[in-house]
């Protein structure tokens, strides 16, 4: 089997490459080709991401490296194309994530292709054990439909499915219990564009395990790809956490977005509008004093100049003053 992996646009670009091509002091285009027979070269013989096994030497063999291979060893590594394990060893970076899900998506379409070629066999084996389509009736034999077993079978429409017209006769060939679903589904969230716009968010070759389960959950509840972008957008634009939005923040903006049947940031916007007019006409109403059961007080600022009490409103004053301290009627005093 020929095997690929994906070489995307961004590359070119990429900060990393770029530190690669300083390193190596080489141009562009030979960085892309020195990088892209190192993966390759990693497929065949490093599948898990590990170099313990290998010298440098080897590695510069592989690529067609002309200059020393300690410091091609080395550019990967400063460059962040190449990894420190706890043990000090060099390992690919992402590689498990990268090249890894491959193996496991190819793993399972071989398994699934395997799986239905076997069908197919068993089907043709019970096919040549089965009679003629025309058999005459023999000596002694029940009239037409007495005891005759009429077999319809199709190989290329369903393997599956074997009709036997007598309903007092079991199957031919027993239900198969239906086969595990296959992880490859999670290869619908490695779409080019999707890896495109995480990779210009999280900063990553590969869209990360955690964020792929998220993709895949929001495209099995009925949202597009469309959506999904423009849903990462959103977070991108609302999160405080350096435009880079954590799982959680996702998950809570996927949730308003599936129950309003939000499809787009100027739904969002617009949603955001409607509230906020509702919140501005609710503040307008309590603050009606005509709404409220307290009256109006009115306050003296501290620009008002004061004055001094008359001679007669201190009187008045300190009447009201005893008449309180003696109990009487409030209502007399005021009066």
């Amino acid at each position: 089997m020929s095997l690929w992996i994906p070489s995307y646009q961004s590359l070119r670009s990429h900060p990393k490459t770029k530190r690669l091509v300083r390193k190596l002091g080489v141009g562009l285009p030979e960085a892309l080709g020195y990088l892209h027979m190192f993966w390759w070269w990693a497929m065949d013989f490093a599948k898990e991401g590990s170099l313990s096994e290998y010298h440098p030497d080897d590695i510069a063999d592989a690529i067609d490296w002309p200059g020393d291979s300690t410091e091609l060893l080395n550019a990967l590594h400063h460059a962040g194309f190449v990894d420190r394990d706890e043990n000090g060893r060099y390992v690919i970076h992402d590689w498990e994530e990268y090249f890894g899900r491959l193996l496991k998506k190819w793993a399972n379409d071989a398994e699934r292709k395997r799986n239905g070629r076997k069908k197919k066999k068993e089907v043709e084996q019970i096919s040549e054990g089965c009679p003629s389509d025309n058999q005459g009736m023999s000596e002694g034999c029940p009239a037409d439909g007495a005891g005759n077993i009429d077999i319809d079978i199709d190989i290329n429409k369903d393997l599956n499915n074997i009709i036997i017209n007598n309903s007092t006769k079991e199957p031919m060939v027993p239900n198969t219990p239906e086969e595990p679903k296959s992880e490859s589904n999670l290869a619908d969230a490695y779409t080019p564009r999707l890896q495109e716009v995480c990779r210009g968010i999280y900063g990553v070759n590969v869209i990360p395990p955690k964020i792929a389960e998220f993709i895949l959950d929001q495209l099995r509840a009925g949202m597009s790809e469309a959506i999904v972008i423009e849903l990462f957008y959103e977070a991108v634009e609302s999160d405080n956490n350096g435009g880079k939005p954590p799982l959680r923040f996702l998950e809570t903006i996927a949730k308003t977005w599936l129950k309003e049947k939000i499809t787009s940031r100027e739904d969002a916007k617009q949603r955001r509008q409607r509230q906020q007019r509702q919140a501005n006409a609710g503040r307008g109403k309590s603050n009606n004093p005509d709404n409220r059961g307290k009256p109006k007080v009115s306050f003296v600022s501290g620009n008002e100049q004061s004055r001094r009490l008359t001679p007669e409103e201190r009187e008045r004053l300190l009447q009201m003053a005893k008449a309180l301290d003696s109990r009487k009627d409030n209502h007399e005093v005021l009066t």
